[in-house]
């Protein structure tokens, strides 16, 4: 769904795996990624977050970690 920008759809799906499996760490890192396609990086750099704290190795929430912070950087360069 995240490839079809169905975002709605997929945000909803995302919401109920993420009650179905609130530890998952592979939920989380879809949802994070999810919201990176919006470009709503805060919200996905928390989803990041969630997966860190189950497992603090987990290398692909850290890369999607950081593009997200670097994409805030970037907007808060372009805004001053």
């Amino acid at each position: 769904l995240r490839y079809t920008s169905k975002f709605i759809e997929a945000e909803e799906t995302f919401k109920k795996a993420k009650e179905e499996f609130p530890a998952s760490i592979r939920i989380s890192n879809q949802g994070g990624q999810l919201y990176a396609d919006q470009q709503l990086y805060d919200k996905a750099i928390e989803e990041f977050e969630i997966s860190l704290r189950n497992a603090p190795a987990n290398e692909e929430a850290w890369v999607w970690k950081i593009f997200c912070l670097r994409c805030l950087l970037r907007n808060n360069d372009v805004q001053t």
